[in-house]
């Protein structure tokens, strides 16, 4: 409740993390419908405000949430933009994380990423 009053003052810095705290606590109650909505808001709150890491971060969590319940297929796309998102940040650590945490990645990511 917080962290919603203090978006209200600086929504540029906040409103996306609220939406991500809702959608993580909507998922974890088994509301993926309701999950989905939230995560697209933080997602495109970020985007909006050029936050790339925060962006790349919502899509991951999206993407493990739609793994969670078996939407297979949809959690790679997310995976993948995440992966993307990561990759344009910087974050080759993480990038390199998500490879071996999600196989499935490797046959999607185009081209392939060979990380040291």
């Amino acid at each position: 409740k917080k962290l919603k009053r203090i978006s209200h003052q600086a929504s540029a810095n906040c409103l996306n993390k609220v939406f991500l705290i809702e959608a993580e606590l909507e998922s974890s109650q088994g509301r993926l419908s309701f999950a989905l909505s939230k995560y697209k808001a933080s997602i495109a709150v970020a985007e909006s405000e050029d936050f790339l890491h925060e962006q790349a971060l919502a899509l991951e969590c999206a993407g493990q949430s739609l793994k969670k319940f078996g939407r297979d297929s949809d959690s790679l796309d997310y995976l993948t933009q995440a992966f993307h998102c990561y990759k344009r940040w910087g974050a080759k650590a993480k990038t390199k994380q998500m490879l071996h945490r999600y196989p499935a990645l490797a046959g999607v990511v185009n081209p392939p990423i060979l990380l040291q």
